[in-house]
């Protein structure tokens, strides 16, 4: 799974929990970037929506598309979020790798589980 792969390859261009906490205490800060990130989501999972409908041969706006699209990418969020607190917290960087890795996992599974019986599974 990618998540897994990112941090245990410790790619550069993913530097999660290494070089990344300034940047969400600051875009935690600002309503302007708060906002801006949301729009950005949005984005993302309007653009995931429409590939995964394309690959199934489904309308672009295909209302499982968008459920699967949103249960990625607010798993994402909550996982990248959430292992902040705890790095801010000083749970310490390998402990919010962990819940990462869990947050992401379990989040997949229920996005499976919300796909089950569609052609996205």
């Amino acid at each position: 799974m990618l998540a897994h792969d990112m941090l245990t390859q410790q790619n550069s261009t993913f530097p999660l929990f290494t070089k990344t906490q300034a940047l969400v205490e600051t875009s935690l800060a600002s309503e302007t970037l708060k906002a801006r990130a949301r729009q950005m989501r949005d984005d993302f999972v309007h653009a995931l929506a429409a590939v995964l409908a394309e690959e199934v041969g489904r309308a672009q706006a295909d209302a499982e598309a968008y459920l699967g699209a949103t249960l990625i990418a607010s798993t994402w969020s909550v996982a990248f979020v959430r292992a902040h607190d705890l790095l801010r917290g000083t749970g310490g960087a390998e402990a919010a790798r962990r819940m990462f890795l869990t947050l992401i996992d379990r989040g997949f599974t229920g996005t499976r589980a919300a796909l089950s019986g569609t052609p996205y599974t």
